[in-house]
């Protein structure tokens, strides 16, 4: 899984650079949202500027984007127990950490071990619509890419599965669209919620 995040985020990054300098100004209280679903599986308030794509990760389980503004999201899903029992088999596992925190490291490792952090990495914990979740915002470069980039993404866990979601733009955006990011983040709600 952490490596198909380098693959997800490479060609998220390829995508960047297609959209325009002109970037219109947007806020939470501005922007429509729309609660899309996948899978049966959870559901995300995305806004209505952006659209479906399929050229961000092969392994995702929703992703939308919009390239004119240069918003982009992605989440992907796997088997928490599949995750858990190859991870101690290879002895990379943690015992002493929630499988939260272990699956967060990881994820972490592989953003680092592919980019250059340029800020201060906030990470916190959060319940989010009653699943605990683990928060992690940055800015970084990316080797071939001139310009930095803001990521803003969630772990969350659930019973069966746990859940990335992984949201990103310009650092120059940071400002108009973090909120966006972060709204997205915590509007994710199970499905089985509302059964």
């Amino acid at each position: 899984m952490f490596l198909l995040f380098k693959r997800t985020m490479l060609v998220g990054l390829v995508t960047l650079f297609l959209g325009c300098d002109k970037l219109p100004s947007a806020s939470v209280a501005n922007t429509k949202f729309l609660l899309v679903n996948t899978e049966k599986l959870f559901q995300v308030a995305v806004p209505d500027y952006m659209s479906k794509a399929t050229n961000l990760s092969e392994e995702a389980s929703l992703q939308y984007q919009n390239l004119l503004k240069e918003l982009y999201l992605v989440v992907l899903h796997e088997p928490a127990d599949e995750f858990q029992e190859a991870f101690q088999n290879i002895g990379m596992y943690e015992d002493s950490i929630s499988l939260l925190d272990n699956y967060t490291n990881v994820q972490y490792e592989a953003i680092t071990d592919e980019m250059e952090i340029a800020s201060d990495v906030v990470r916190k914990s959060a319940k989010i619509n009653g699943l605990p979740a683990q928060i992690i915002a940055f800015d970084a470069d990316v080797e071939g890419i001139d310009v930095p980039i803001t990521y803003y993404y969630t772990i969350y866990q659930g019973s069966k599965n746990i859940y990335l979601m992984l949201s990103w733009t310009l650092k120059s955006r940071r400002t108009t669209y973090l909120p966006i990011m972060e709204k997205m983040s915590k509007s994710f709600r199970l499905m089985t919620d509302f059964q």
